[in-house]
C-alpha cells in the first residue's frame, strides 16, 4: 500500500487510441494517507492518484468510492480507493520515455539471451565431446561445480571385522 499509487501509471495506454468502450476497467488501489478527517485523507490520496495517471477522477463520471480500511497510526489510515479508469488514461499513448524504455529493455534481454545461449552451448559441446579438460570437470569459471566425487571403499561390516 505504501507505493501502490506509483504503479497506476501502468494503466496509461493499455488500450489502442481508437478503442471506444463505455465501461472501462475498475481500479482498486490500497494506499496510506494522512489527515485529520477521512475527507482530508481521501482528498490527499486522490490528488496523488491524479498526478500519477495524469487525469482527473471525479465521483459521478468515474464512480469514485473511498473506503476507510483501518487506522495504522495517529492521523494515518489505510484506504481503498476504487474508480473506473478514465477513457483518456486507458486510451492515451504511453509516454515516449516508457516506449523507449520498453524497447531498450527488450533489446538488452534479447542480447543477454543470445550471449547466454552461446556460452552454454559451447560448454555443453565440450563436455559432450569429451574435450575441454578442466572445464569439462566443472573447474571452469562459469556454472556450477560438475566434478563428481570418487566413490569410497565400502565400510567393513561386523562379520568382516570378526573374521579378521
Amino acid at each position: 500500500p505504501a507505493t501502490a499509487i506509483e504503479f497506476l501509471d501502468a494503466f496509461i495506454g493499455i488500450y489502442p487510441t481508437h478503442y471506444q468502450q463505455k465501461d472501462m476497467p475498475r481500479v482498486h488501489v490500497y494506499c496510506f494517507s494522512r489527515g485529520e478527517t477521512l475527507e482530508e485523507m481521501a482528498k490527499g490520496a486522490m490528488e496523488r492518484i491524479e498526478v500519477v495517471i495524469g487525469s482527473k477522477v471525479d465521483t459521478k463520471s468515474h464512480d469514485l468510492y473511498v473506503h476507510d480500511v483501518r487506522n495504522v497510526a495517529p492521523k494515518k489510515n489505510m484506504l481503498c480507493v476504487s474508480f473506473n479508469l478514465p477513457q483518456e488514461v486507458g486510451c492515451k499513448p504511453p509516454p515516449a520515455a516508457v516506449r523507449e524504455g520498453v524497447a531498450a529493455s527488450a533489446n538488452e534481454e534479447a542480447k543477454m539471451n543470445v550471449e547466454g545461449s552461446d556460452a552454454s552451448s559451447t560448454k555443453k559441446r565440450s563436455t559432450r565431446d569429451g574435450e575441454g579438460g578442466e572445464e569439462a570437470e566443472g573447474k571452469g569459471a562459469q556454472g556450477p561445480d560438475l566434478k563428481r566425487k570418487k566413490k569410497s571403499a565400502p565400510a567393513a561390516t561386523t562379520t568382516d571385522a570378526a573374521a579378521s
